[in-house]
């Protein structure tokens, strides 16, 4: 399999500010993005005369930006015969400063993603919402940010349900419902949320709401880092493990509890016999993803004994309302709690030479990389082999591009499916 990272002469970023093209002006560009995180860029220009603070000043940033926003539109692309470039996404200003002497500086700021913008302002409403979970976050989406398109994986519950917002913004709100309804989603327990900002096919912006077994997996393709020396070239420049064992203490199992209004039911670790109601362990949640790797290249899962975490359930909708029994639901925040735990038993940061292909937001988590490492003796080492990217970061200055890969790999006999 060819290396992935193919490169151009140097690297070149394209910003535009509120339709102006300042890319010339480009010192360094950071942009990072990572799982349920959004993405965030910062961009230092250089500002000769002031140049670009008095285009924003001439395009009302002063009077504006606390009740609008000012808009970004970014890409970063090698110079080179093949198109080697990022997708083009929209961010809004944030933060601004600037600094320098009487002839010009330099303009830092910093922008993030368009739903994390418009989805953190909120009315302090005690509005209550009726429908389906999924039908409530596209109301919400629709409401509180009508610029931003969305696709929201759709739940079963009851279409007569009512939500009340609880003077929570639309964020928050909206995290509220996802923390524990991974249960009511089409693949019931053993999936879990996702949330990621991206594009529609016009380039406007757009949120993603979605399951991760939705998500088509992205291979990167072979980056190389031999320690041995020879002709092949080196893709990785760098890394960094971290490896966290201990994590087994805790998560092994997670154990919730809860009584049921309705039915009078009590579930707790004692009543529940079977292990399938209050229990989450690997043997349940086998929707998340691995790699396909062995035992030289990843850790063995924990023997299933007694020991368990507690982890606090969400209280029952006692009216009956979700149309679902309590039993079916009252794992759902345990669920999230165990597969993200899981996810930093053993995690490495990689760094290459610039990615193009790694800008879409709304495929980490299913995005894979493929590292080829031989040790001193020619013999594949344990960090080579699949990962499952989580996180990028792109730093770009005039003249070099790195790409950042966060990776995880989960135990190698885990209930899983491969990617």
């Amino acid at each position: 399999m060819p290396a992935s990272t193919k490169t151009g002469v140097s690297p070149y970023v394209q910003i535009k500010l509120n339709g102006q093209d300042v890319s010339e002006e480009f010192l360094l560009f950071e942009w990072a993005s990572f799982v349920n995180g959004g993405y965030t860029i910062r961009a230092k220009l250089n500002n000769a005369y002031y140049s670009i603070l008095n285009l924003l000043i001439s395009d009302n940033y002063l009077t504006t930006a606390r009740l609008d926003s000012a808009e970004v539109k970014f890409k970063i692309k090698w110079l080179a015969e093949e198109k080697l470039e990022t997708t083009e996404l929209p961010a809004i200003v944030t933060h601004l400063g600037a600094g320098g002497t009487p002839l010009g500086g330099v303009v830092d700021l910093i922008a993030v993603d368009p739903p994390s913008f418009y989805l953190n302002r909120g009315d302090s409403s005690g509005k209550i919402w009726k429908g389906k979970v999924s039908k409530v976050i596209e109301d919400v989406v629709g409401e509180y940010a009508p610029s931003i398109s969305y696709k929201v994986s759709e739940t079963s519950d009851n279409e007569e349900n009512y939500w009340p917002q609880m003077r929570q913004d639309p964020k928050t709100f909206i995290h509220s419902l996802l923390d524990w309804s991974a249960p009511i989603t089409s693949s019931k327990k053993e999936d879990r949320w996702v949330v990621a900002s991206g594009t529609d096919d016009g380039g406007s912006p757009k949120i993603f709401i979605h399951k991760v077994s939705e998500i088509s997996p992205l291979d990167l393709g072979l980056l190389r880092f031999n320690t041995t020396t020879g002709d092949e070239i080196q893709d990785i420049v760098n890394f960094e493990m971290l490896s966290n064992n201990f994590i087994s203490a805790v998560q092994t199992k997670l154990i919730t509890q809860g009584l049921s209004s309705i039915s009078g039911q009590y579930m707790d670790r004692i009543t529940d016999t079977e292990e399938k109601k209050v229990y989450v362990k690997d043997k349940n949640t086998g929707d998340k993803v691995n790699t396909n790797i062995g035992p030289d290249r990843g850790f063995k899962k924990p023997k299933d004994k007694d020991w368990a975490t507690n982890v606090i359930s969400v209280p029952e909708f006692n009216d009956g309302a979700l149309g679902i029994p309590y039993e079916d639901y009252v794992s759902g925040r345990a669920r999230g709690v165990f597969i993200d735990v899981l996810n930093m038993v053993m995690r490495v940061k990689f760094r290459s030479t610039g990615i193009p292909e790694l800008s879409d937001s709304t495929k980490l988590g299913a995005t894979t990389v493929n590292i080829g490492w031989k040790d001193s003796d020619d013999q594949p080492f344990f960090l080579g082999g699949k990962w499952i990217v989580y996180g990028f970061h792109h730093t770009v200055v005039r003249d070099q591009w790195f790409t950042d890969m966060y990776c995880y790999r989960i135990d190698y006999d885990s209930t899983a499916k491969v990617i």
